[in-house]
């Protein structure tokens, strides 16, 4: 049903862009580790260009950050890779990102 393919994947993409802020505030991570996050607690069909797209999108808003780290997990063994974390910025707009989120739960809600 293709209406139904195109609100599901408008949807997706505004959970997703929670999900990874949400996952970023908790902890800086790289991408490759948020695509991971997001197949296995989120959405299996999550995919690598959205996920990339939506970090850019929110590092051109000033809501994230990206700085090289080397190897901090033992995985790349002395290479470099990009990790971001959450600016001032991009708390506060996580926060109204979670508020609208619940009034809109809190509204689905109530009309069961």
């Amino acid at each position: 049903m293709k209406t139904f393919d195109m609100w599901r994947s408008r949807w997706v993409s505004s959970i997703l862009e929670v999900f990874i802020l949400k996952m970023i505030s908790k902890k800086e991570r790289y991408g490759g580790e948020l695509v991971k996050l997001a197949q296995s607690e989120l959405v299996e069909d999550a995919r690598i260009p959205t996920v990339y797209a939506i970090i850019r999108r929110n590092i051109k808003g000033d809501f994230l950050e990206e700085f090289t780290q080397r190897d901090v997990d033992g995985i790349t063994r002395g290479t470099s890779r990009k990790y971001y974390k959450l600016t001032t910025k991009g708390f506060e707009y996580l926060k109204l990102l979670e508020g609208e989120i619940e009034k809109f739960t809190d509204t689905i809600a109530k009309l069961r």
